[in-house]
């Protein structure tokens, strides 16, 4: 879905883009008999509206024509509770290796929990959970998302 909203370079329209890509996979999910990679696609779309309207509430999309003038339904998502309850729910029932999705998943919600400037370094907790992430992402080579989560680390001690 990102490669398709950079290609077509249109920021004014990303929720109807990836709405549509959505409903494409939707459509074209009937045609796949694998339980587990079908569990695996709802995981990942379920992920991406999540980081779609976490980033919307974040300020990234301030366009004008990319917001509108009254909130919809969506945009009060609540992205968050969402991340913490439904995903692992759904990591569960994968059979399958979904270390580096776990990974993402908490990356994800520790970064949202930062900008709400609350004191999750304190708690202890997030230097655990954070310094697992960095460890599954360096198995896996996965070097940029090991490097962000290493900022954030930086960013929640230093808060």
């Amino acid at each position: 879905m990102a490669l398709t909203i950079s290609q077509r370079n249109e920021t004014m329209r990303i929720e109807q883009i990836i709405n549509s890509e959505i409903q494409l996979l939707e459509l074209n999910k009937r045609d796949i008999k694998d339980d587990q990679l079908l569990q695996r696609i709802d995981f990942e779309l379920a992920l991406t509206r999540a980081k779609f309207f976490y980033r919307l509430q974040k300020g990234r999309y301030k366009s004008p024509d990319v917001l509108p003038e009254e909130p919809s339904p969506q945009l009060s998502f609540n992205f968050l509770s969402f991340l913490e309850n439904q995903c692992p729910k759904m990591l569960k029932n994968l059979n399958s290796e979904t270390e580096v999705e776990q990974a993402k998943l908490t990356l994800l919600i520790y970064d949202a929990y930062s900008e709400r400037a609350e004191n999750l370094w304190d708690q202890g907790k997030a230097h655990e959970n954070l310094t697992e992430a960095i460890r599954i992402f360096r198995k896996y080579y996965c070097k940029k998302l090991e490097l962000k989560t290493h900022l954030l680390m930086a960013k929640l001690y230093l808060r």
